[in-house]
């Protein structure tokens, strides 16, 4: 352990629901795991008891920030919420933008973490006091059954205070929806593996931070000095200034920017889509059709996202920001769907529910899929006709599925468990990784990019470890200097991609923990900052020294924190890193990535070595010995043999 130094706050709180006692208690970390998603993952691993089910009231919901939250580096908004995976009792990590997590530390909080299950519906206040940070938990009765949306402004005028951020769920965690998320602000998401059910159980609305401020650090003035340096090149990037022009939609989306990456269609049965359909999502549609002006999270230069305004349109008038390449990509490719209108109103509504626009648009492809193939039908589907390209039905559904009326509670919990509910052999249309659901672009063409999907610790998502190097068909020159991986602009290469999963798994592992946005990372693209600027960062902070490469292994450390957690809790083995059949199965039917699928052989030739540059057993996928003592982990040994999974 160590003591706060500068960057972190120095207080935690510690809130049992079932007494509804609060304690304000010494933020202690274990030691390099830095903060944010280091500590969650940290603390799960060390007080989280295998074999519960994941809406046990004793498991934990960890709110935490990074040493880098809230202070002036760009783009340092950033709050972390662990908790166990809802759909299979592994890991999950969330990292949320907005000025939530910039309140906590103002606030003088680290952590807040939560357990128990409250008598009362209740949200926690936590508001800066003279003497350091006040809590309490408030009636909450008024608030159950609102929107995120209603619940945000309700709060900000009973509050009233312009200093005010809240942390919601909507309808769909209050009644316990696996595919529920929180929502910050109204409209900043914290989406994965069902955190937002798991406050519900807690009957926890919301978490509320009054607080203004700022965060000291070490070195002041050679802090600013950085800060300034990385502004300037920040707004002067290619990759930066792409990103404040087109958003995550036109320069990460599939058929965006650089329209070079496949989309995942009808289910992923294809990944190739009728070019004239792909022109009616391009990002400038939505910017020059609905665009009103560029929004940002705390402190960031990039201001990735748009405010967007539709005026009598088909599905009514909307106010509302967004959309990432996400909601295209579930909400238009997924389901066949090119009617932007549509995907801007899912959008809203999953916000507004509280939903993870991922775990239900994999689920309704399955659902449409699933029609198409006669398995549901109209008396299933409440008389809805679940047609491909059916807009109407995609909202309709997400409706349903909030508050499990009709067909919604079958699929309310994720594809997985609609599939094991509906049977009939819907199984085998049931895109999903160790139970999440998979909707992401280009498995069959991007290599890395499905090997960091299907490896991913928080089962699925392509965050964890998915390079995006492939789809901006990185220079061979430039793979080889950054990452040693000459083929990594290669979509369909096979050789180096485990090493480039490696790193980004360790990059993005860092980047979570500081409390950073990791579009300000050579992950968005190769001008942006690496593994020594946040090193700086961190040091400037700090007053602790660290590099580059002791920052990475770090990364390293938290990912095989995670990687324990789901071999102690589920055993997850090297079976549970290849993909669904159809991947292999059915090949691109045209484009020019035609005739492109995975390979059983090939992709077990890139486990290999994705295991051999991690220290891994080939044979199992589990941990070995050597690689836990490398990073420190030795308490884990004894824990992981006692459990017989320890190669």
């Amino acid at each position: 352990m160590h003591d706060p130094t500068g960057g972190y706050a120095g207080k935690a709180l510690f809130v049992d629901l079932n007494s509804e006692k609060i304690e304000v208690m010494e933020s202690k970390i274990e030691p390099k795991v830095i903060g944010g998603r280091g500590f969650g993952s940290w603390y799960l691993l060390m007080h989280t008891k295998a074999g519960q089910d994941p809406l046990s009231p004793e498991n934990p919901l960890v709110f935490s920030t990074g040493p880098l939250t809230g202070t002036i580096a760009p783009a340092s908004s950033r709050l972390n919420i662990s908790n166990i995976n809802v759909f299979n009792r592994g890991i999950s990590t969330s990292s949320v933008g907005g000025s939530l997590g910039p309140a906590m530390k103002f606030a003088g909080i680290d952590y807040i973490v939560l357990s128990g299950r409250a008598a009362r519906l209740v949200y926690l206040l936590v508001e800066k006091g003279d003497a350091g940070p006040v809590a309490r938990l408030v009636e909450a009765e008024m608030l159950w059954g609102k929107t995120t949306w209603e619940t945000y402004l309700f709060l900000k005028r009973e509050l009233g205070s312009d200093s005010l951020h809240v942390a919601s769920i909507g309808p769909a965690g209050e009644n316990l929806c696996h595919t529920a998320n929180i929502i910050v602000d109204g409209v900043r998401s914290a989406s994965w593996s069902g955190c937002g059910a798991l406050m519900g159980s807690k009957r926890l609305k919301a978490l509320v931070v009054k607080a203004a401020g700022v965060v000291s650090v070490s070195h002041p003035v050679e802090f600013l000095t950085e800060v300034r340096k990385l502004n300037k090149h920040l707004k002067t990037a290619q990759g930066a200034r792409q990103l404040r022009r087109y958003g995550t939609l036109g320069v990460a989306g599939s058929g965006g920017l650089f329209g070079t990456g496949a989309v995942a269609v009808r289910n992923q049965q294809d990944e190739y889509w009728d070019p004239a359909k792909l022109l009616r999502l391009r990002e400038t549609v939505f910017t020059e059709r609905y665009g009103d002006r560029r929004l940002a999270c705390f402190n960031c230069p990039l201001c990735c996202t748009h405010l967007y305004r539709i005026k009598g349109g088909q599905y009514g008038d909307l106010v509302c920001e967004g959309i990432h390449a996400n909601h295209v990509r579930g909400f238009g490719y997924a389901l066949d769907v090119d009617d932007p209108e549509v995907v801007l109103h899912a959008q809203a509504l999953v916000s507004q529910l509280g939903l993870d626009v991922d775990s239900v648009s994999s689920t309704l492809a399955w659902a449409f899929e699933c029609f198409e193939q006669g398995l549901l039908t109209e008396s299933d589907t409440d008389g809805l006709r679940l047609e491909w390209g059916n807009g109407g039905v995609v909202l309709d559904l997400i409706r349903k599925i909030a508050v499990r009326t009709g067909i919604g509670e079958l699929l309310a919990d994720g594809v997985a468990m609609a599939a094991a509910r509906l049977g009939r052999g819907s199984e085998r249309y049931a895109m999903q990784c160790k139970g999440v659901g998979i909707n992401e672009q280009g498995l069959r063409s991007n290599k890395a990019w499905a090997l960091g999907i299907l490896t991913s610790t928080r089962g699925g998502g392509h965050l964890n470890g998915s390079p995006n190097t492939e789809n901006v068909r990185l220079a061979p020159e430039i793979g080889e200097r950054l990452f040693g991986v000459r083929e990594a602009g290669n979509p369909f290469a096979y050789e180096g991609k485990g090493r480039l999963a490696f790193f980004f798994e360790r990059l993005k592992a860092m980047v979570d923990s500081l409390g950073m946005c990791y579009f300000t990372s050579l992950w968005e693209d190769e001008s942006l900052l690496g593994p020594q600027d946040y090193a700086r960062l961190y040091t400037m902070a700090t007053g602790i020294e660290v590099d580059g490469q002791s920052m990475m292994e770090s990364g390293e450390r938290i990912y095989n924190i995670e990687k324990a957690f789901n071999t102690l809790h589920v055993g997850f083995t090297r079976n549970d890193d290849f993909p669904p059949a159809r991947f292999m199965e059915m090949a691109i039917s045209n484009g020019p990535m035609k005739g492109e699928k995975l390979t059983q052989e090939q992709w077990s030739q890139l486990l290999d070595e994705y295991y051999e540059v991690h220290g891994w057993d080939p044979v199992t996928g589990w941990q070995r010995r050597s690689v836990l003592s490398k990073l420190k982990l030795d308490y884990l040994l004894p824990v992981l043999e006692a459990a017989g999974r320890l190669p």
